[in-house]
């Protein structure tokens, strides 16, 4: 097995080998039973289990991690260490592993929606046609697309469509002038992204949202959608603003071939958006069971109909085994690939419990009680906070995970907690595409041969420094 090319975890299997890959894909399986029936009917036990499960995946998985994702880990590990020796500490232990462990298993569930999109020639067809538009239209267009793709697609959308739009942008593209190439460059690629990051104020699917709803189980993924869907499009209105104002008109006129199949692709792919997004809500309110433990189990549901679909229109093989082959080699064989994303959920939602359970409650409403700041101006500091530290290396999921716990611990009042997810899930979207360690800017910048620091502050600096404004401003006017 080569590094740049891992062995699939069925190869290995009908080769007779088991790898590191396959054991930490089996890992992950094995975890998933025990987090979803913790996440359905509080079984304690279940969370214990997958955490184990969780831990040995991680553990199979280290030399693949980032050195800050192992730092995390590790820090974890001393804190677990101290609250063992705390009174109570094993009831907080094991309450802890009911957020670490579910997480981890949505975005391993993630991972088979994001198999049956790549599986879908639609998904190349939407991309085609949201890259192949006249410069007039072609920000809005991957502003879109980056949205659609990142809900779809999560990391791996952002990453597709910012390969297309690299390709796309050819030198004859350009009429043959390397500054064009460069502007066509940094606009698309800054739509794609600032697309990308509103995912985090609104999409069921979003690990932003997730995250959010899981440290403060006392809202509603409803409660938030509205107020969220209209946040993003505050934001989405505020980067056409930008890249007209800071792009030139275009040079020469365009010529675009109808692409028919690409609107019906497009369409399509907003039909699962839509019905991904309905089905979880009619679940949510006639269950009312836990917001994540629908997604576990509606999310590879949809992903198998959604392959039998496609095996179906593919003919040849039949459509159940079409749709297991792919779920199994492009989902679970490649579950190892999320290591580092895995590790930093697990992290933010055991430090996000162990972290709130250390922190002096009474203290904290004292001092927000004798500071007298209105719910507006607390909601304000909390995005602020997660923006900056953001721009300090401190991963959003990370920082407004803990900053989630510990509110929702909280009763201060007049601060509806539904207010405190939209802050938070609105600083997130603002850092996303400018903090230099964010995940999100990594790969987009590496993807294109530039630096974080280029895409993130040279490029979307000035957007995010006004995004960011405007957010806190309206935060501090909310009537609450």
């Amino acid at each position: 097995m080569t590094a740049d090319r891992p062995q699939r975890f069925s190869e290995m299997i009908s080769a007779g080998g088991f790898g590191p890959r396959a054991a930490a894909s089996l890992c992950m399986l094995l975890m998933l039973p025990g987090a979803d029936a913790r996440a359905l009917f509080g079984w304690d036990a279940g969370a214990v289990v997958a955490a184990a499960f969780l831990c040995g995946y991680l553990i199979l998985c280290w030399r693949h991690l980032l050195p800050v994702v192992r730092v995390l880990l590790l820090v974890c590990v001393g804190l677990v260490a101290f609250t063992l020796f705390r009174d109570g500490g094993i009831g907080t232990l094991v309450r802890a592993m009911g957020p670490t462990t579910l997480l981890p298993a949505f975005l391993a569930m993630l991972a088979l929606l994001r198999a049956a999109a790549g599986a879908s020639r639609t998904t190349f067809l939407a991309g085609r046609l949201l890259v192949n538009q006249p410069p007039a239209r072609r920000y809005a267009s991957l502003t879109l697309g980056g949205h659609i793709f990142g809900i779809l697609l999560n990391i791996g959308g952002l990453a597709l469509l910012i390969d297309m739009t690299r390709r796309a942008n050819t030198l004859e593209a350009g009429n043959g002038d390397p500054a064009i190439v460069e502007l066509r460059q940094r606009r698309m690629t800054l739509a794609v992204m600032r697309g990308f990051a509103c995912v985090a104020l609104w999409s069921p699917l979003g690990l932003a949202i997730n995250l959010l709803l899981a440290a403060t189980p006392q809202v509603a993924w409803i409660d938030v959608a509205p107020w969220g869907i209209a946040a993003t499009v505050g934001f989405a209105l505020l980067g056409l603003l930008f890249d007209h104002l800071e792009s030139p008109r275009a040079s020469r006129p365009f010529v675009r071939a109808p692409d028919p199949e690409g609107g019906r692709a497009l369409l399509w792919m907003l039909a699962h958006i839509v019905a991904l997004s309905c089905l979880t809500m009619i679940v949510e309110t006639f269950t009312h069971l836990p917001f994540q433990a629908i997604l576990i189990n509606v999310v590879p549901i949809y992903a198998f109909c959604w392959l039998l679909a496609i095996g179906r229109e593919n003919g040849g093989v039949s459509p159940p085994r079409f749709a297991a082959r792919v779920l199994r080699n492009d989902g679970v064989a490649r579950w190892p690939d999320y290591a580092n994303e895995i590790g930093i959920f697990s992290a933010s939602g055991l430090l996000g419990i162990l972290l709130a359970d250390l922190a002096p409650r009474e203290l904290i409403e004292h001092a927000f009680a004798s500071t007298a700041l209105p719910p507006g101006a607390i909601l304000g500091v909390l995005a602020s906070a997660v923006i900056v530290l953001g721009f300090i290396g401190i991963n959003p999921m990370i920082s407004a995970s803990i900053l989630a716990t510990v509110m929702a611990r909280l009763e201060l009042p007049g601060l509806p907690l539904t207010a405190v997810v939209l802050a938070l899930a609105g600083g997130w979207a603002c850092i996303v595409g400018a903090g230099p360690m964010v995940s999100t800017l990594v790969i987009v910048a590496n993807a294109i041969g530039r630096s974080p620091a280029e895409v993130g502050l040279r490029w979307n600096g000035r957007f995010t420094l006004a995004a960011s404004l405007i957010w806190v401003a309206i935060l501090l006017l909310l009537p609450l």
